[in-house]
């Protein structure tokens, strides 16, 4: 089987791991391809700036294309020609599906394989059937990356936004801030650096908070979730992992060991405090560190996620 992966702009490099592990697991011809690269220094195959002409070589002899989030192409990419109904899926990992999300719902009712993320309720309940849940967590590399960082001394909580409104950052750092001028914490906030110096600066904390925000500009919910990047690199590195999940997510996931706030919102700074509490019970937060990285294993390690997909391939496919 020969697999193209293409992104626009990577998203927490899905595609990448999606690619290795069907190299791996499955011996299949897979290569990623990026279309824009971020600051965050993501691995991929190939880059359209480098390898658009060896990429499109390898597109006409391809048997299957993943996009992540949207179907993309540029003047030197494209490769629209090539894709069907039964050999393209639309993979989505956040923002920019759930942007365009009436768009892949007509894609969907015309035929075309739409993935939404399950994590993400305000994509899923509307791109149904929401099939599985598709993310792959890079398990070993964050283990390796920060296995030499000790925790701080003092219980420190790290919030990393992306996009701080989504990510309710003023609300957690008009908590955290006070907080941290009474020597109860050290708040750590991680932003606008490669994702490798982000991983070591988290793997310092002990709690990591996610998503707390609760309104789009546009006066539009924002997404309950828990994030594929920032709550689960939480949970794989033993953090206790606070956030705006919805009853949806634990619907999916009974056992998903993140604290939520979902229709407690008021009660971010109670739940913060309890949650220092915990974390200062050294043995407990070591019994915590080993079943969550079990957790994430479980669910979101490459050899898990890499059956879902090819069984869902093949009834791509073949349907």
């Amino acid at each position: 089987m020969r697999v193209l992966l293409i992104a626009g702009m990577d998203n927490g490099q899905q595609n990448r791991l999606l690619a290795d592990a069907m190299r791996k697991y499955l011996d299949w011809d897979a290569k990623s391809i990026v279309m824009k690269e971020s600051y965050l220094g993501f691995k991929t195959d190939w880059t359209t700036e480098k390898n658009a002409s060896e990429a499109m070589e390898f597109a006409e002899d391809t048997d299957l294309f993943i996009f992540q989030d949207m179907m993309s192409f540029n003047d030197v990419f494209d490769v629209r020609d090539y894709c069907g109904h039964r050999n393209t899926i639309i993979t989505g990992t956040g923002t920019t599906m759930r942007n365009a999300t009436n768009v892949l719902l007509n894609m969907q009712q015309e035929g075309w394989a739409v993935v939404p993320p399950i994590s993400d309720d305000t994509i899923a309940t509307k791109l149904f059937p929401a099939p599985f849940e598709n993310v792959i967590v890079p398990i070993d590399e964050i283990l390796e990356a920060t296995k030499d960082i000790k925790r701080n001394d003092i219980v420190t909580v790290a919030h990393a936004p992306t996009k701080t409104a989504i990510k309710g950052t003023d609300i957690v750092e008009s908590i955290l801030k006070p907080l941290e001028e009474e020597g109860v914490i050290k708040y750590l906030r991680i932003q606008n650096m490669p994702w490798i110096e982000a991983l070591r600066a988290k793997a310092t904390a002990h709690i990591t908070i996610d998503s707390v925000g609760k309104e789009w500009p546009t006066e539009e919910k924002y997404p309950a979730a828990y994030g594929a990047g920032n709550a689960l690199e939480g949970i794989t590195m033993g953090h206790l992992v606070i956030g705006r999940v919805s009853p949806w997510c634990y619907a999916l996931h009974p056992d998903l060991p993140i604290e939520t706030i979902w229709g407690k919102e008021e009660k971010l700074k109670e739940t913060i405090l309890e949650t220092v509490k915990l974390m200062k019970k050294e043995s407990l937060a070591k019994i915590i560190r080993n079943e969550q990285l079990e957790w994430a294993k479980r669910h979101f390690s490459a050899e898990i996620q890499i059956m879902k997909w090819q069984r869902y391939i093949e009834w791509v496919m073949n349907r």
